[in-house]
């Protein structure tokens, strides 16, 4: 199913461009690019997302407001990277953000799609910050939901509403 998620993103990234949000799909990561990432994270992204970064584009298309980029991609309205987003949240929250999980999309009111770089499936999580901050420990763990998908699925999800509007959202 990857493979097929893989074709079916790279004709729709060079059928429909950029969109009315702006989004403007980048070219494909190099390899470099994409390790030099994976050493900034200290870790190796998750093995489809990579496929992506490295055969689709550099974010910039998908759900929401679309996937975000590695440096020197597609970045979020702060002008960060993925790499910019899992470092900021890991040292501000530090020990209380999961390991390997990387925001990867914003999906608005400061919610981000996540997904866990610390198995090859790539479960996706959504990470809510808005519940209110009197006890961090009691609240921390009601903020991430999982969506019930892996990253391929996730994709292919986006994808199967797009098949019908060529706009990339």
């Amino acid at each position: 199913m990857s493979q097929q998620v893989l074709n079916r993103l790279r004709e729709q990234v060079a059928r429909a461009g950029g969109n009315e949000a702006a989004r403007t799909p980048f070219p494909p990561a190099t390899p470099e690019l994409v390790a030099e990432a994976e050493n900034q994270l200290g870790f190796e992204l998750n093995p489809f997302l990579k496929q992506v970064y490295l055969e689709v584009g550099n974010g910039g298309f998908g759900p929401s407001y679309g996937l975000l980029g590695l440096p020197g991609g597609a970045t979020d309205d702060q002008g960060q990277s993925i790499v910019d987003n899992y470092r900021g949240l890991a040292e501000y929250f530090a020990e209380l953000w999961p390991e390997k999980l990387v925001p990867i999309c914003h999906y608005g009111c400061g919610m981000l799609g996540c997904v866990d770089c610390s198995a090859s499936e790539g479960a996706m999580t959504t990470w809510h910050p808005g519940l209110p901050p009197d006890d961090i420990q009691l609240w921390w763990k009601d903020n991430f939901v999982a969506e019930g998908v892996n990253i391929v699925e996730w994709f292919a999800a986006w994808l199967d509403t797009t098949d019908a509007d060529p706009s990339p959202n």
